[in-house]
C-alpha cells in the first residue's frame, strides 16, 4: 500500500440531524500507531475491514474491529500495527440512538 488515504462523503439531506459525516480510510504502519482521540459532542461508528484496534479509555482496554463510540468526557487512545481500513460514520446522539 502506498501511503494513507481518507475519502470523505456527504450524507444525504434526509439524514440531517442524524449523520454529521462519513468517510472511508486506509493506512499502514509497520510500527505501532497510537492516537489520542479527544472527546466530542458526537458519536463515532467504526466499521473496520482490518485487524482489531486496541482502545484504551475510561472503561479499560478493549480490543475490537468495529464499534460505536459514544460521547465521553475524557480522551481515548486508539492503537494499531499493520494495516487498517474501514468506514467511519460520525453521528449525532440522536443518530446513534435511532
Amino acid at each position: 500500500m502506498d501511503g494513507d488515504e481518507f475519502r470523505a462523503g456527504r450524507p444525504h439531506p434526509a439524514l440531517a440531524g442524524l449523520v454529521l459525516g462519513y468517510g472511508g480510510y486506509r493506512e499502514y504502519s509497520p510500527v505501532p500507531v497510537r492516537r489520542r482521540q479527544a472527546p466530542t459532542g458526537s458519536c463515532t461508528l467504526i466499521l473496520s475491514f482490518a485487524p482489531a484496534l486496541r482502545l484504551h479509555g475510561p472503561a479499560g482496554p478493549v480490543v475490537s474491529t468495529s464499534f460505536l463510540a459514544g460521547m465521553h468526557d475524557g480522551a481515548v487512545v486508539t492503537e494499531f500495527t499493520g494495516a487498517q481500513h474501514g468506514v467511519q460514520v460520525n453521528l449525532t446522539p440522536l443518530g446513534a440512538h435511532v
